[in-house]
Order: structure tokens, then sequence, then C-alpha cells
């Protein structure tokens, strides 16, 4: 087995590890549902990984690894228009449009998945997103205009609420995201600038450096008030 497995494997069973302890040691709430699930997202994506190189299912695991990135910009979207507000709103969910069509692609196109290897350290899953980008290059750029156009306006939107937000508890937890997002893009981004070829390999830089989101909500827990954590004797009093 190559190195990139382990790494996978290993980085998908801490964020599903700390998408469960959000969930079973913290109170419910906004904040604590919407971290649980994006860290199973990019948990699932890693296993996706794992599995790509560990059984013959590439088409399978390609896709399903596709469809749990492919989502992550929408969920970022959401929470940073939704959070500051404190309420949702229907306009809210249309953010995902983008990210439901792709994904509807991404299942009903036969061979989705062009080409999968596990490489020294990185997981390379081609699709025909980026084939079009000679044969049809809108759909390529629009591909890209949503990923990174989310993910710019989330930190923007971030970045907006930090200032406004009079809510200190809420006031840090904007401020974390806008870190963590930075923290798991901007490497990834720096690699593909100073070396053009990982380019093809991008999904799987940006979900190996997302490990530092994961370190980000370890932090917020124990720094931001909107972390509360539940009382031991209702843990341990659910089954009476």
């Amino acid at each position: 087995m190559c190195f990139s497995p382990k790494v996978s494997l290993l980085t998908a069973l801490i964020e599903f590890v700390v998408a469960i302890a959000l969930v079973v040691f913290y109170k419910s709430s906004f904040l604590i549902k919407f971290l649980a699930v994006f860290l199973f997202a990019l948990g699932m994506y890693q296993f996706s990984e794992f599995m790509l190189c560990s059984t013959k299912l590439n088409e399978v695991w390609g896709t399903i690894a596709f469809l749990s990135y492919n989502v992550l910009p929408a969920m970022g979207l959401h929470f940073s228009l939704r959070y500051p507000r404190g309420e949702t709103s229907f306009i809210d969910y249309l953010v995902y449009i983008p990210a439901v069509v792709f994904g509807g692609i991404a299942v009903f196109t036969n061979n989705f998945i062009l080409e999968s290897s596990c490489l020294e350290v990185f997981v390379l899953i081609k699709t025909t997103v980026f084939r079009s980008i000679n044969s049809s290059p809108i759909f390529t750029y629009s591909y890209l205009g949503y990923y990174f156009g989310y993910i710019v306006l989330s930190c923007v939107f971030f970045a907006i609420a930090n200032k406004k937000i009079k809510d200190e508890s809420k006031r840090k937890v904007c401020k974390f995201a806008g870190y963590a997002i930075s923290a798991s893009l901007v490497p990834a981004l720096i690699l593909m600038v100073a070396f053009p070829s990982f380019g093809i390999v991008f999904p799987s830089m940006y979900c190996e450096f997302a490990i530092l989101f994961t370190v980000f909500v370890v932090f917020g827990m124990s720094y931001s008030d909107e972390f509360e954590v539940k009382a031991l004797k209702d843990f341990f009093g659910r089954g009476e």
C-alpha cells in the first residue's frame, strides 16, 4: 500500500472522531451541526481516497470523492450567510444549486471518472469536468468559478461579519472560520503556483491540508463560548 492511503485513512478517522465528539459532547446548535456535517464531508473524501487506492471500484469511490468535495464550498457559503444573521432564510439554500447540478452530472454521466491513481503523496482523480477544458471550456470554468468563487465569498462574508457583529463569541467563530478556510486553501494554491503540474491533484491537496480546519475546530472548542459542553450526567444518563 502506498503512503497516500495511510495518510487519507488517518485524516478521515481524525475528522470522523471530531465530528462525533461535537455531536455527543456539545450542546446542539446550528454551529455544532454544521461543523459535524462539514467534518464528515471532509472525512468522507479522505475515506474515498483510501478506498479508491485499496479496492478496484475506482468509478464508485472516485464519484463519491467528487461529491464529497463538491459540496464543501456551498456549505461554507451557506454558513457564512446564515450564522452571522442567526436565522435561516430560504434564499440561503439556493447557494446549493450549483453543487446539486454538478453532483447530478457526476452521478448520471457514464465514465465520469476518466482516470484515477495513487501518487506518492496525493491521489489523482481526473473527471469529465476538467477534460472539457479544451472542447468545452465554459463547463470547466463554470465549475472553477463556483468552487473558488464560493470560497472567496465565504471569506469576504466572514471578514464583514467579524467587523459588524457585536456578539464577541460569534465574532470569534467568524474569525476562526476565515482562518480555517485560509489555512486549508492557501498552502494548496501556493503549491499549484509553484508547481503547476499539481493542479491535477488540487482536490486531494486541498483536502489533505483541510486537516488544519479540524485543528482550528478543536482549538475553537476551548476558545469560543459557542462550544457549550453538555453536562456529563446528561450524557451518561441517556439510557435511563
